[in-house]
């Protein structure tokens, strides 16, 4: 290896660990700056809807479907493709049964720890898809479960019947669930709905949709469009723009895409159609769904990693190329 080729593959690996080093900062930032997501259920009458927009500083996202293999089979939403330890991570879904969930990213909130009772996963969202139909067997499921010391965001859960609630930390450290009740829509952004000092309040995306939600008084009002205008007014730029939106119809089951706050074009699928014969997870990057090329997204190591590595590696380098240099 040549000494430019040495000093090209060393400034390759210290941008490396810049990267991972910036991404564990953008990371570690969840806790202190708002950044995810505006969700908002709206039913009037029969009709139900449920929108989501994943705000975040990562571009690689994508969907998979997973099998009712052991449980409901439902589409789940995330991060894909980053070389993160987000990626896999469920952001959102919805199950076959028609049970939708996304989550607000908060400041951590005091929550009292059960050891009695079944610990949660930290990813929980799959298990409460593969096991929940409704609201309300969410709401227990949150009962029944150990979430340890810490609560870490709020969580949005809308269903077939129209129902939905919002649950979060309460001042108390148990779960405060705020429900949809005789509203015709359920909002929820940066702040916690039940301790708005745990969060970021006042938040602009929260007024913004509260103000457009509340024009909806009508069952026919309840449409994807609508919806939609909502989802475009609220997306971020900077540092976590809005990378998807996504609309879920948990009658028919079917949900819309649309990729990086472009509402131009979008995507639409049906739960049931894509579960029929699956028998393995696929998943889908939403770039390439929405007609954009496929791309290698830059690796966004944690810096407890990237450090580490990229030291090692450039050592490494260093010592080969000093040992060929004494061998000519």
């Amino acid at each position: 290896m040549d000494r430019t080729k040495s000093y090209a593959l060393i400034i390759f690996l210290m941008l490396l660990s810049i990267s991972g080093n910036h991404s564990l900062f953008v990371t570690s930032q969840q806790s202190s700056t708002p950044q995810s997501c505006t969700i908002a259920t709206l039913s009037i009458g029969d009709s139900v809807l449920f929108g989501n927009n994943e705000d975040y500083s990562m571009k690689g996202t994508a969907f998979w479907f997973v099998p009712s293999d052991t449980g409901y089979g439902a589409v789940i939403f995330g991060y894909y493709g980053n070389w993160h330890p987000a990626d896999g991570f469920a952001q959102g879904g919805m199950n076959e049964m028609g049970l939708c969930c996304d989550a607000n990213a908060l400041s951590d909130a005091p929550l009292n720890a059960k050891p009695e009772l079944e610990p949660a996963p930290f990813d929980f969202f799959p298990p409460i898809l593969e096991e929940c139909a409704t609201v309300n067997d969410t709401i227990n499921w949150f009962q029944t479960h150990d979430f340890g010391p810490v609560a870490h965001g709020q969580f949005h859960f809308a269903d077939a019947n129209g129902d939905a609630v919002v649950i979060s930390a309460g001042e108390n450290g148990e779960w405060a669930f705020s429900r949809l009740g005789d509203d015709e829509y359920l909002l929820s952004t940066n702040f916690n709905l039940v301790n708005p000092d745990n969060g970021w309040h006042p938040c602009w995306r929260y007024e913004t949709a509260d103000e457009m939600l509340s024009e909806f008084n009508h069952e026919a009002n309840v449409t994807v469009s609508n919806l939609a205008d909502v989802m475009q007014a609220t997306i971020q730029t900077g540092a976590y723009p809005t990378q998807y939106t996504n609309i879920f119809n948990p009658k028919s089951l079917d949900f819309y895409v649309w990729h990086n706050g472009d509402f131009s074009e979008y995507r639409i699928y049906n739960l049931a159609d894509e579960l029929e014969n699956l028998t393995e997870i696929t998943y889908h990057k939403i770039p390439v769904e929405l007609g954009e090329p496929d791309w290698f997204f830059p690796p966004q190591l944690p810096v407890f990693v990237a450090i580490p590595v990229g030291i090692v590696a450039i050592v490494s380098i260093l010592i080969v190329w000093y040992v060929k240099r004494r061998r000519k």
